[in-house]
């Protein structure tokens, strides 16, 4: 038996009348679709740049309204950090505690190895109880010597058998050297060399000093308490002045620094051209460039922890642009950080590798 397969009815064309609309009901040709993609996606992009656009707008005004870097300041010193862009700066060097990750710190060997490196040393200087000025960094002997108590309380005798101990992180465990006075360094390092002389904590027995001693808007209220007054900051300026004096040093020669506002007065009221930085760490960081720029008024220039002048080239622009401004990046121990304190527009990195800073400025470049 033939079975047969049945066919739908045929329908029949209809010519298809214009839609009222006026829209044709056949599909649009290839390139209408692509031109209508495009616009959706110009559309997206701009919905989501202009949110992006305004955000960055106001950052910039904030920045600028509050006291603190645009935004195109912090890229540029992030494009300077991976490479991409020259350094605002090429810093100088200045060896830290003369040279700590040659020698023992603050030692003559140390102070020998960094003048003879880069010409400029940093040393912190303290004071006896005999009243000479030795160079030590700590408050007390017992960690980096095989000294004990505090070095304002002990002799010239006594200080003069202590050794210092080199840095462990600097492969100098089992390196010692002799405690140095500050005049012998001056005389054995010699001339031609600049110094920077960290004047270490002190304060002011017997209360302020005198009415107009101390430049415009600076006082004593910072100097930390010290309840056996074994450190007094214008008989250790006194003793530094001696040593000086002794060796025959120039004050041009000599740049002051200090993270106490009052240990620099003190220096000023000694020599009111002397050439004094403050120092600040990285605590500083979210600060308003106005607040910050108040306490450096009164100084030179700042001593900025690398890390903080990174963060804020606003504030290494302001000081740099005064006249005779100065900042140093500390404390340098490595080829990113040197260039870090290019970037941020230092003048000079203060480190512990002076004898190191040729090679980072061969790739700084």
């Amino acid at each position: 038996m033939v079975v047969r397969q049945r066919h739908p009815p045929l329908t029949p064309f209809v010519m298809a009348e214009p839609s009222p609309s006026g829209v044709s009901p056949y599909p649009p040709p290839r390139y209408a679709g692509a031109t209508r993609v495009a616009w959706l996606a110009l559309r997206r992009l701009i919905g989501w740049a202009l949110p992006v656009a305004l955000a960055v707008a106001a950052a910039a005004a904030g920045a600028l309204l509050l006291g603190y870097p645009t935004p195109a300041a912090t890229a540029t010193t992030t494009l300077c950090l991976a490479g991409v862009v020259a350094p605002r700066s090429y810093p100088r060097a200045v060896g830290h505690r003369g040279a700590e990750g040659v020698a023992p710190e603050n030692t003559l060997p140390a102070l020998t190895a960094g003048a003879a490196a880069v010409g400029i040393v940093e040393t912190d200087v303290t004071v006896s109880a005999d009243g000479t000025a030795w160079l030590f960094h700590d408050e007390t002997l017992d960690a980096q010597s095989n000294g004990t108590g505090r070095p304002c309380a002990a002799t010239d005798a006594v200080l003069g058998g202590v050794r210092v101990a080199g840095g462990a992180a600097y492969g100098l465990a089992n390196v010692t050297a002799s405690l140095t006075r500050l005049a012998p360094a001056l005389t054995a390092v010699g001339g031609g060399v600049d110094w920077m002389l960290d004047v270490k904590t002190c304060g002011w027995p017997g209360g302020p000093p005198p009415a107009g001693t101390l430049p415009a808007g600076v006082t004593t209220a910072d100097a930390p308490a010290d309840p056996d007054g074994c450190v007094a900051c214008p008989a250790l300026v006194g003793a530094i002045a001696d040593a000086l004096d002794a060796a025959g040093t120039s004050l041009d020669a000599v740049v002051f620094t200090s993270t106490q506002p009052s240990a620099l007065a003190a220096v000023r009221s000694r020599w009111p051209a002397a050439a004094t930085v403050l120092s600040r760490d990285a605590k500083a960081v979210l600060r308003p460039l106005r607040s910050l720029l108040t306490d450096f008024a009164p100084w030179t220039g700042g001593a900025l922890e690398w890390r903080l002048a990174v963060a804020r080239p606003d504030l290494v622009a302001a000081l740099t642009a005064r006249p005779g401004g100065r900042v140093y990046g500390w404390t340098v121990r490595g080829g990113g950080a040197w260039r870090a304190v290019g970037c941020a527009g230092g003048g000079w990195g203060i480190t512990s590798f002076p004898n190191r800073v040729a090679g980072w400025k061969a790739e700084a470049k």
